[in-house]
C-alpha cells in the first residue's frame, strides 16, 4: 500500500511540474478545444459504418444511398483533420495566455503559423486525408508546441519585428506586418529539421521508421505469449505520445498473430482476441476508464465528460477520453493506461487456456459494442462474461488514479479562482471594470464556466440570499441588508462582488436583481404576517442594474406581488455609483426617491465622496466606510472624521450606520461620537432568513406566540 501511495505520488508530482510548463497547458487545453469536432467526427463514422444489416438496410431504404457518403463527409471534416484541428487549437490557447505579456504574439498568427510549420514538417507530398486525422497527431502535437515557443520567443525579439513597416491606419494590418520575420523564421526552421529527419531517418514521417523498428522487434520475441505482451504495451505506449500505436503495430500483429477467420491454426491472441478483450472501448480499455469517472463523480467536467464520452467509447472511439481528459503526455495516466490492458490481456489469456472460455476465432467488426462483440467474437456467452470481468477489474484498476486526479482538480481550480479574485479586486482597488468574458485564456474560459455556472444556478434556486441586521446600540434591530450569496457545488461560496460583476458583463444584472427583489419582497412580507410590519430590507444594486430599462418595474412589480409599501424597501447605493456622473443613472437615482423609496449611500467617506452630492440627492441613511470603523479606536483623524459626517446628518435629515463593528470597544466609541445604527459581527453576521427570524425574536423582547416561527416555516414553503 505505502509502494502504491508512493508510485501515486511520483506520477502526481511530474504531472503537477509539468502542469508548470505554460506549453503543456495549451497542449490540454487545445486536446480540450477539439472535443466538440471529435465527438460530432466520432458519432457520424460510427453511425455510417455500424455493422448492423438490418440497421444498413434501413438507413439506406429511409435516407436513399448518399446517407452514408453524407455521414462520411461529416467525420472527413472532424476527426479525419483532428490533427490539424489540434495543432490550431493548441497553439492558439498557448498564445492567447501569453498576448497580454507579449503583445505582438498574436494568437490568429501563431495558429496559422504554426499550421505552416506541420506542412512545411509533413510535406504535402506525401500527404493524404487520413493522415491528418488520428495518424498524424504525434507530428501535430510535437509541431504545435515546438513552433508554438520558437513564434513566441521570436516575436519577443524586437529587431525581427518590422516596426518601421506599420502605419496608424489599420491596427489589424500593423500586428500583421510586424510578423512578417517571425513567421519565415519559424517556416525556415521546420524546413530545416524536415531535411535533418529525411537526412538521419530516411523519412521525415517518424511512424514509418517506428514501424520497422517495432515489427522487427516483436518478430524477435521468442514465444507469441511475450509477443502479446509486448504487443499490448507498445500500442498504449504509443498512443500516450499521440502515435497511433494500432496503425504503426499493424505490420507486427498481421506477422505475429493469425486473424481471426483465416484458416491459419486457431491460437489464442488474435486482432480480434486484442480489440475484444483488451481494448475494451479503444487503447487503453478507456472503456474502465470512464466507468471509473461516473462512479466517482467528484468532479462535475469530468462527470460529464464521462457521461458525454460513453457512447463512442461503447464503440471502440477512444478519442474523446485519450485527449478530452487528456490522457496525452499525462503521466498521472500513464500507469493505469499501461496496466489496464495488460491485465485484461493476462486475465483473457489464462481464462481461454484453461478453456473457460473459447477463442477469439470470428472476425468482429472494430465499432461493435462489448458484450455483444464477446459474444460474436467467441460464439459464447462465456466471451461477455469474460468481457464484464475485465471490464469491473479494469474500472476498479482505474479508480484510484480518477478520484486522486479529481483531489488535483480542486487544488488547480481554487488556484485559478483565487488568481481570478486577486485580478477582480485588483481591479476593485483601481475602480476599474471588468471584462473577463472576452479573454481567451485559463481567466476567460473560468470566468465564461462561472457565467453558465450562474445561469444554471439562477434556474435551479441554487442562488440565495443571506440578511445582516442593522440594530441600536442594544441590539434591537432597525432594518436588514440583503446580501446575496452562491454556494457553488465545487468551489464553495463565492466571492458576491466578483460573480455580480461576471453577472452584470453577461448580461445577467437585471435578471439577476428582479429575482432578488422578488425573494427579499417574500420574505419580508413573512415577516410581516408574523408581527414585524416596520422593518425594511436594504437591498443592493449595482450601476448596471440601474441602468436596466425594467429596473423601477421588476421592483415595483415584487412589492406589489406581495403587498408591501415602498417603505418595507430601501435602496442601497454605493458612493463610487452615486458619482459616476452617469446621466441614466442620476435619472434612475431621483425616481427612487419621487416614488417613495429610501436610499442609502454605502461606503460613504472611501475617498471618493462629493458632499454635494448628499444636497442633490435626498439619502435617508449613510453608512460609513468600513475602514473608519476599522480604525475608530486607532487614529483620532477616524474619529474626526466619523464625527463630522454624524453632525452634518443631523443637519441635512441623514442617519449614519457604522458597519462591521467587530467589538464592545467599537461600538461604544461610534455611540459616543453621535452614532445610533450598528451592523458586524458583534450583532449578527449574515445568516439565512430563519436565523434573522431568530434574532429578532430574540432582542424584540416580546412575548411572540409559539405559532410564529411554523408559521414563518410554512409561509416559506407556500411562496
Amino acid at each position: 500500500m505505502n509502494f502504491f501511495r508512493a508510485v501515486l505520488d511520483k506520477a502526481d508530482d511530474l504531472n503537477n511540474a509539468l502542469a508548470a510548463y505554460p506549453i503543456m497547458v495549451a497542449l490540454r487545453h487545445g486536446c480540450i478545444y477539439t472535443l466538440p469536432l471529435m465527438f460530432v467526427g466520432s458519432v457520424a463514422f460510427i453511425l455510417s459504418a455500424l455493422p448492423i444489416d438490418a440497421y444498413q438496410q434501413f438507413m439506406a431504404g429511409a435516407f436513399g444511398s448518399a446517407w452514408s457518403s453524407f455521414l462520411r463527409s461529416v467525420f472527413d471534416g472532424s476527426l479525419n483533420i483532428l490533427s490539424l484541428i489540434l495543432i490550431l487549437c493548441g497553439s492558439y490557447a498557448y498564445a492567447a495566455d501569453f498576448v497580454t505579456v507579449h503583445k505582438y504574439a498574436n494568437p490568429v498568427v501563431a495558429a496559422a503559423t504554426s499550421l505552416g510549420c506541420f506542412f512545411v514538417l509533413t510535406g504535402l507530398r506525401e500527404g493524404s486525408l487520413p493522415s491528418f486525422g488520428v495518424y498524424g497527431i504525434f507530428p501535430a502535437v510535437f509541431t504545435m508546441m515546438v513552433s508554438s515557443v520558437l513564434f513566441r520567443k521570436l516575436c519577443s525579439v524586437k529587431i525581427l519585428r518590422l516596426e518601421f513597416l506599420t502605419h496608424s491606419g489599420n491596427p489589424i494590418l500593423n500586428n500583421s506586418v510586424v510578423l512578417f520575420l517571425p513567421t519565415a523564421l519559424a517556416l525556415a526552421f521546420f524546413g530545416g529539421l524536415g531535411v535533418l529527419f529525411q537526412f538521419v531517418l530516411g523519412t521525415s514521417d517518424l511512424r514509418t521508421s517506428l514501424v520497422g523498428w517495432l515489427g522487427s522487434f516483436i518478430a524477435g520475441l521468442p514465444t507469441p505469449f511475450i509477443k502479446g505482451v509486448f504487443y499490448v504495451a507498445f500500442i498504449n505506449l504509443l498512443w500516450f505520445f499521440g502515435v497511433n500505436g494500432t496503425a504503426v503495430m499493424e505490420n507486427a500483429a498481421e506477422a505475429s498473430f493469425a486473424a481471426a477467420g483465416s484458416g491459419a491454426a486457431p491460437s489464442v491472441f488474435s486482432q480480434t482476441f486484442f480489440n475484444t478483450f483488451v481494448f475494451m472501448g479503444g487503447c487503453g480499455a478507456v472503456l474502465c476508464l470512464v466507468l471509473a469517472l461516473i462512479v466517482s463523480r467528484r468532479s462535475m467536467a469530468q462527470s460529464r465528460l464521462a457521461r458525454l464520452s460513453f457512447f463512442p467509447v461503447l464503440f471502440n472511439m477512444s478519442e474523446v477520453v485519450v485527449l478530452g481528459l487528456p490522457i496525452l503526455l499525462n503521466p498521472f495516466f500513464l500507469i493505469p493506461f499501461l496496466c489496464v490492458p495488460l491485465v485484461t490481456t493476462l486475465i483473457s489469456y489464462g481464462m481461454m487456456q484453461l478453456g473457460l472460455v473459447p477463442y477469439a476465432v470470428n472476425p468482429v467488426d472494430v465499432t461493435t459494442p462489448v458484450i455483444i462483440s464477446g459474444y460474436l467474437a467467441t460464439g459464447s456467452v462465456g466471451g461477455s462474461l469474460l468481457q464484464v470481468i475485465n471490464i469491473l477489474v479494469g474500472t476498479l484498476i482505474y479508480l484510484p488514479f480518477v478520484r486522486n486526479t479529481q483531489r488535483n482538480m480542486v487544488k488547480w481550480r481554487k488556484y485559478d479562482i483565487d488568481c481570478l479574485l486577486d485580478l477582480y479586486r485588483q481591479s476593485e482597488q483601481r475602480g476599474e471594470g471588468t471584462a473577463y468574458l472576452t479573454r481567451h485564456d485559463t481567466i476567460g474560459n473560468l470566468a465564461r464556466t462561472l457565467v453558465n455556472d450562474l445561469e444554471r444556478a439562477l434556474n435551479t434556486g441554487a442562488i440565495e440570499l443571506h440578511y445582516q441586521p442593522i440594530v441600536d446600540k442594544d441590539g434591537r434591530v432597525d432594518c436588514v441588508e440583503v446580501l446575496l450569496r452562491w454556494n457553488h457545488k465545487e468551489y464553495g461560496y463565492m466571492y458576491p462582488p466578483l460573480f455580480i460583476a461576471l453577472a452584470e458583463e453577461a448580461g445577467l444584472a437585471g435578471r439577476l436583481g428582479n429575482w432578488i427583489f422578488d425573494e427579499a419582497c417574500r420574505n419580508a412580507n413573512v415577516l410581516r404576517k408574523v408581527g414585524f410590519p416596520g422593518i425594511p430590507f436594504c437591498i443592493n444594486v449595482s450601476a448596471a442594474q440601474l441602468k436596466e430599462s425594467d429596473f423601477m418595474e421588476g421592483l415595483q412589480s415584487a412589492l406589489e406581488k406581495y403587498s408591501l409599501p415602498c417603505s418595507a424597501v430601501e435602496i442601497e447605493v454605493t458612493e463610487r455609483i452615486a458619482l459616476t456622473g452617469s446621466r441614466t443613472i442620476s435619472q434612475r437615482m431621483s425616481e427612487i426617491i419621487s416614488l417613495g423609496f429610501h436610499l442609502v449611500m454605502d461606503d460613504f467617506g472611501a475617498g471618493h465622496s462629493s458632499l454635494m452630492y448628499l444636497k442633490e440627492y435626498k439619502f435617508s441613511k449613510v453608512k460609513l466606510d468600513g475602514s473608519l470603523v476599522r480604525e475608530i479606536l486607532t487614529d483620532p483623524n477616524c474619529r474626526e472624521i466619523v464625527k463630522s459626517i454624524i453632525a452634518l446628518g443631523r443637519e441635512l435629515s441623514y442617519s449614519v450606520i457604522a458597519e462591521f463593528v467587530e467589538s464592545p470597544e467599537q461600538r461604544d466609541m461610534l455611540y459616543s461620537l453621535g452614532c445610533q445604527c450598528f451592523q458586524g459581527h458583534l450583532f449578527s453576521p449574515a445568516v439565512p432568513f430563519s436565523g434573522l427570524y431568530d434574532y429578532i425574536v430574540r432582542t424584540d423582547r416580546r412575548e411572540m406566540p409559539t405559532l410564529c416561527l411554523s408559521a414563518l416555516r410554512l409561509s416559506e414553503d407556500d411562496a
